[in-house]
């Protein structure tokens, strides 16, 4: 059996499953081409939890440095879009979509609201987030859209609720989303 450079069985099969690129990092190889990002870091890591299994200890290897890609948002078009697809839609579904587009809530944010946490008048509007992301408050303002959205939702709201349900975003049957 041959052994590695720390005497350790096995490393030709290691060998022959990478190359060097560059002379400076290994990459995986796939059917001749490199992998790259994630995957790379996918296969790094199944070699690792492989070697220690064996009793290998971990694979000297180094991972890929993948840079963070901020989030990408709606283009105005795509925006206008998702508003079209979503006239076809109960109210319920276009108050979601506009939360969410317009307010820049998270799922799980929109999904633990309360009545009471959502104010609307006339002329202005409010959503209150109680336990944000990192458990952070923050107030958000509604635009004439979502008010209007909102509105229209809790009419349709009050017809498939009990008074007693205090989520804002209930399922079909009247039953408040889960976060």
């Amino acid at each position: 059996m041959a052994r590695g450079p720390r005497g350790r069985p096995g490393s030709r099969a290691r060998d022959a499953a990478w190359t060097r690129s560059g002379g400076a990092r290994l990459q995986a190889t796939d059917e001749g081409r490199p992998r790259v990002g994630g995957g790379f870091n996918q296969a790094l890591a199944a070699l690792d939890h492989l070697f220690r299994f064996l009793g290998l200890g971990a694979a000297i290897v180094s991972r890929e440095e993948l840079p963070r890609a901020a989030p990408r948002a709606l283009d105005v078009e795509q925006q206008r879009s998702l508003l079209r697809a979503a006239e076809k839609s109960s109210a319920r579904d276009r108050a979601i979509i506009g939360l969410l587009l317009f307010t820049g809530l998270r799922l799980s944010e929109a999904a633990a609201l309360q009545v009471a946490d959502v104010r609307i008048s006339a002329r202005k509007g409010l959503v209150v987030v109680r336990s944000g992301k990192g458990d952070a408050y923050r107030e958000v303002d509604l635009n004439a859209l979502v008010r209007g959205l909102l509105d229209k939702w809790l009419v349709e709201r009050a017809k498939i609720t009990t008074p007693d349900e205090q989520g804002f975003l209930v399922t079909r049957s009247g039953q408040a989303l889960s976060p």
